[in-house]
Protein backbone atom coordinates (compact mmCIF):
# COMPACT_ATOMS: atom_id res chain seq x y z
CA UNK A 1 0.00 0.00 0.00
CA UNK A 2 3.07 2.72 0.88
CA UNK A 3 4.20 2.03 -2.81
CA UNK A 4 1.43 3.09 -4.89
CA UNK A 5 1.67 6.32 -6.30
CA UNK A 6 -1.83 7.65 -4.37
CA UNK A 7 -0.44 7.01 -1.37
CA UNK A 8 3.10 8.48 -1.97
CA UNK A 9 0.70 11.27 -3.10
CA UNK A 10 -1.17 11.73 0.12
CA UNK A 11 2.19 11.71 1.92
CA UNK A 12 3.72 14.46 -0.16
CA UNK A 13 0.49 16.71 0.29
CA UNK A 14 0.98 15.97 3.92
CA UNK A 15 4.27 17.26 4.08
CA UNK A 16 3.65 20.65 1.72
CA UNK A 17 0.68 21.27 4.42
CA UNK A 18 3.22 20.56 7.67
CA UNK A 19 6.07 22.86 6.10
CA UNK A 20 6.07 26.73 5.07
CA UNK A 21 9.39 27.29 4.09
CA UNK A 22 9.84 25.28 0.86
CA UNK A 23 12.72 25.42 -1.24
CA UNK A 24 12.68 23.98 -4.91
CA UNK A 25 15.29 22.83 -6.93
CA UNK A 26 14.39 22.31 -10.87
CA UNK A 27 16.25 19.82 -12.80
CA UNK A 28 16.63 18.96 -16.20
CA UNK A 29 13.11 17.10 -16.64
CA UNK A 30 11.51 19.50 -15.63
CA UNK A 31 12.84 21.56 -18.86
CA UNK A 32 11.97 18.60 -20.57
CA UNK A 33 8.73 18.62 -19.67
CA UNK A 34 8.12 21.97 -21.51
CA UNK A 35 9.37 20.54 -24.65
CA UNK A 36 13.12 21.72 -24.18
CA UNK A 37 15.62 19.05 -25.33
CA UNK A 38 18.08 17.60 -22.99
CA UNK A 39 21.06 19.63 -23.16
CA UNK A 40 23.35 16.59 -22.46
CA UNK A 41 20.91 14.38 -24.83
CA UNK A 42 22.15 12.05 -27.78
CA UNK A 43 20.02 13.90 -30.34
CA UNK A 44 21.84 17.46 -29.61
CA UNK A 45 25.22 16.23 -29.54
CA UNK A 46 24.79 14.51 -32.68
CA UNK A 47 23.00 17.43 -34.41
CA UNK A 48 25.65 19.93 -33.25
CA UNK A 49 28.38 17.85 -34.14
CA UNK A 50 26.80 17.05 -37.90
CA UNK A 51 25.45 20.84 -37.99
CA UNK A 52 28.68 22.30 -36.79
CA UNK A 53 31.64 20.03 -36.63
CA UNK A 54 31.66 20.62 -32.88
CA UNK A 55 29.74 19.45 -29.40
CA UNK A 56 27.70 21.65 -27.96
CA UNK A 57 30.80 21.76 -24.84
CA UNK A 58 32.96 23.29 -27.36
CA UNK A 59 30.73 25.54 -29.21
CA UNK A 60 28.88 27.15 -25.91
CA UNK A 61 32.26 27.78 -24.28
CA UNK A 62 33.89 30.82 -23.36
CA UNK A 63 36.64 30.46 -25.81
CA UNK A 64 35.19 29.78 -28.86
CA UNK A 65 32.38 32.60 -28.42
CA UNK A 66 35.42 35.02 -27.95
CA UNK A 67 37.34 33.93 -30.60
CA UNK A 68 34.47 32.89 -33.00
CA UNK A 69 31.60 35.00 -32.64
CA UNK A 70 29.92 34.34 -35.56
CA UNK A 71 30.18 31.10 -35.54
CA UNK A 72 28.69 30.73 -32.04
CA UNK A 73 25.93 33.05 -33.21
CA UNK A 74 24.94 30.61 -35.47
CA UNK A 75 24.93 27.86 -33.37
CA UNK A 76 23.31 29.67 -30.37
CA UNK A 77 20.64 31.34 -32.57
CA UNK A 78 19.78 27.75 -33.83
CA UNK A 79 20.00 25.93 -30.62
CA UNK A 80 18.85 28.72 -28.06
CA UNK A 81 16.37 31.32 -29.68
CA UNK A 82 15.01 29.25 -32.34
CA UNK A 83 11.97 28.20 -30.77
CA UNK A 84 10.12 30.29 -27.73
CA UNK A 85 9.30 27.66 -24.82
CA UNK A 86 6.02 27.88 -22.60
CA UNK A 87 6.28 26.89 -19.06
CA UNK A 88 4.80 23.30 -18.12
CA UNK A 89 1.63 23.43 -15.55
CA UNK A 90 4.26 22.09 -12.89
CA UNK A 91 5.56 25.64 -13.16
CA UNK A 92 2.47 27.31 -12.32
CA UNK A 93 2.19 25.26 -9.53
CA UNK A 94 5.21 26.41 -7.92
CA UNK A 95 3.98 30.52 -8.72
CA UNK A 96 0.51 29.56 -6.97
CA UNK A 97 3.02 28.25 -4.11
CA UNK A 98 4.77 30.85 -3.90
CA UNK A 99 1.74 33.17 -3.73
CA UNK A 100 0.30 30.91 -0.84
CA UNK A 101 3.54 31.94 1.35
CA UNK A 102 4.73 28.48 1.71
CA UNK A 103 7.61 28.45 -1.27
CA UNK A 104 10.38 30.54 -0.36
CA UNK A 105 11.74 30.14 -4.05
CA UNK A 106 13.37 27.88 -6.56
CA UNK A 107 17.11 27.10 -7.88
CA UNK A 108 17.89 26.40 -11.43
CA UNK A 109 20.86 25.65 -14.06
CA UNK A 110 18.24 26.26 -16.93
CA UNK A 111 18.82 29.29 -18.80
CA UNK A 112 14.95 29.45 -20.08
CA UNK A 113 13.38 31.77 -16.99
CA UNK A 114 10.05 29.24 -17.46
CA UNK A 115 9.66 29.69 -14.02
CA UNK A 116 10.06 33.34 -14.19
CA UNK A 117 7.48 33.09 -16.76
CA UNK A 118 4.87 31.56 -14.66
CA UNK A 119 5.32 33.92 -12.53
CA UNK A 120 7.58 32.93 -9.56
CA UNK A 121 9.01 36.22 -8.58
CA UNK A 122 12.21 34.73 -6.19
CA UNK A 123 14.20 32.73 -8.82
CA UNK A 124 18.28 31.57 -8.46
CA UNK A 125 19.23 31.27 -11.96
CA UNK A 126 22.46 29.96 -11.44
CA UNK A 127 23.43 29.92 -15.13
CA UNK A 128 22.11 32.99 -16.28
CA UNK A 129 18.95 33.11 -18.80
CA UNK A 130 19.02 33.92 -22.69
CA UNK A 131 16.53 37.14 -21.61
CA UNK A 132 19.05 39.10 -20.14
CA UNK A 133 22.07 39.79 -22.95
CA UNK A 134 24.08 42.52 -22.61
CA UNK A 135 26.80 45.18 -24.04
CA UNK A 136 30.29 44.40 -22.44
CA UNK A 137 31.08 48.36 -23.08
CA UNK A 138 28.20 50.36 -22.31
CA UNK A 139 26.11 47.84 -20.47
CA UNK A 140 23.20 48.50 -22.33
CA UNK A 141 20.74 45.38 -22.21
CA UNK A 142 19.43 43.41 -25.10
CA UNK A 143 16.16 40.85 -25.48
CA UNK A 144 16.21 37.57 -26.93
CA UNK A 145 14.64 38.65 -29.52
CA UNK A 146 16.97 41.58 -30.66
CA UNK A 147 19.77 38.82 -30.40
CA UNK A 148 17.88 36.36 -32.66
CA UNK A 149 16.39 38.82 -35.15
CA UNK A 150 20.38 40.43 -36.07
CA UNK A 151 21.43 39.01 -38.95
CA UNK A 152 24.94 37.76 -38.39
CA UNK A 153 26.37 38.61 -35.08
CA UNK A 154 24.38 40.80 -32.99
CA UNK A 155 26.51 43.89 -32.25
CA UNK A 156 25.09 47.12 -29.85
CA UNK A 157 23.49 49.69 -31.45
CA UNK A 158 25.81 52.16 -28.97
CA UNK A 159 28.94 50.37 -29.41
CA UNK A 160 28.94 48.32 -31.67
CA UNK A 161 30.52 46.00 -30.01
CA UNK A 162 29.55 41.90 -30.03
CA UNK A 163 26.35 41.56 -27.42
CA UNK A 164 27.56 39.23 -24.59
CA UNK A 165 24.40 36.08 -24.17
CA UNK A 166 23.33 35.90 -20.80
CA UNK A 167 23.87 32.37 -19.87
CA UNK A 168 26.90 31.21 -18.08
CA UNK A 169 29.23 29.76 -20.59
CA UNK A 170 31.62 26.58 -20.53
CA UNK A 171 34.69 27.58 -18.62
CA UNK A 172 32.86 30.28 -16.59
CA UNK A 173 32.46 30.80 -13.02
CA UNK A 174 28.91 31.30 -11.89
CA UNK A 175 28.38 34.43 -10.19
CA UNK A 176 29.33 34.80 -6.45
CA UNK A 177 26.34 36.50 -5.33
CA UNK A 178 24.19 34.10 -7.31
CA UNK A 179 25.69 31.41 -5.28
CA UNK A 180 24.94 33.19 -2.21
CA UNK A 181 21.52 33.68 -2.61
CA UNK A 182 21.06 30.24 -3.62
CA UNK A 183 22.52 29.16 -0.54
CA UNK A 184 20.74 31.37 1.78
CA UNK A 185 17.98 30.53 0.31
CA UNK A 186 18.31 26.66 1.00
CA UNK A 187 19.87 26.97 4.48
CA UNK A 188 16.51 28.80 5.75
CA UNK A 189 14.32 26.27 4.10
CA UNK A 190 11.99 24.01 6.27
CA UNK A 191 11.40 21.38 3.21
CA UNK A 192 13.21 20.63 0.14
CA UNK A 193 11.95 19.64 -3.21
CA UNK A 194 13.73 18.14 -5.98
CA UNK A 195 12.03 18.34 -9.12
CA UNK A 196 12.99 16.68 -12.52
CA UNK A 197 16.29 15.31 -10.82
CA UNK A 198 17.51 12.69 -8.64
CA UNK A 199 19.48 13.28 -5.38
CA UNK A 200 22.74 12.63 -7.06
CA UNK A 201 22.57 15.62 -9.27
CA UNK A 202 25.61 18.05 -8.87
CA UNK A 203 23.46 21.05 -7.88
CA UNK A 204 21.31 18.91 -5.25
CA UNK A 205 24.35 17.27 -3.85
CA UNK A 206 25.92 20.79 -3.32
CA UNK A 207 22.03 22.02 -1.73
CA UNK A 208 22.54 19.22 0.66
CA UNK A 209 25.30 21.27 2.65
CA UNK A 210 23.80 24.07 3.12
CA UNK A 211 19.88 22.41 3.68
CA UNK A 212 18.89 21.98 7.73
CA UNK A 213 15.75 20.92 7.01
CA UNK A 214 14.56 17.04 7.19
CA UNK A 215 12.31 16.75 4.97
CA UNK A 216 13.48 15.97 0.85
CA UNK A 217 10.83 15.16 -1.65
CA UNK A 218 11.86 14.12 -4.56
CA UNK A 219 9.82 13.99 -7.96
CA UNK A 220 11.41 12.68 -10.70
CA UNK A 221 10.53 10.19 -13.81
CA UNK A 222 13.04 8.12 -13.68
CA UNK A 223 13.73 6.16 -10.46
CA UNK A 224 17.37 6.31 -9.40
CA UNK A 225 20.20 4.50 -6.62
CA UNK A 226 19.94 7.53 -4.81
CA UNK A 227 16.13 7.86 -4.44
CA UNK A 228 16.48 6.71 -0.85
CA UNK A 229 18.80 9.86 0.52
CA UNK A 230 15.09 11.85 0.04
CA UNK A 231 12.47 11.34 2.70
CA UNK A 232 10.07 10.57 -0.17
CA UNK A 233 10.79 9.64 -3.74
CA UNK A 234 7.88 9.79 -6.35
CA UNK A 235 8.74 7.97 -9.69
CA UNK A 236 6.55 10.00 -11.86
CA UNK A 237 6.54 13.03 -14.24
CA UNK A 238 7.05 16.26 -12.18
CA UNK A 239 3.81 18.13 -14.10
CA UNK A 240 1.67 14.79 -13.03
CA UNK A 241 2.38 14.84 -9.69
CA UNK A 242 2.61 18.18 -8.32
CA UNK A 243 -0.71 19.36 -9.21
CA UNK A 244 -2.13 17.12 -6.98
CA UNK A 245 0.49 18.01 -3.99
CA UNK A 246 -0.27 21.91 -4.22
Amino acid sequence: MYNTLEHQIHMARQMVTDHSRIVCLLGVGMRIESGIPNPEGNDIVYYMEEEYGYAPEEIFAASYFYTRPGSFYKAYKDVYLGRDYEPSAAYYRLADLEKQGKLSGCVTQAEYSLAKKAGVWNVVELHGSIYENWCPKCKRRYTKEYLRDQKGTPLCEECKMTIRPGIVLRGEQVRNDYITNAANMISNADMMMVLGTNMNDGLVVWAMNYFRGNCVLEISKNSHFSDNRASLAINAPVVEVLPQIT
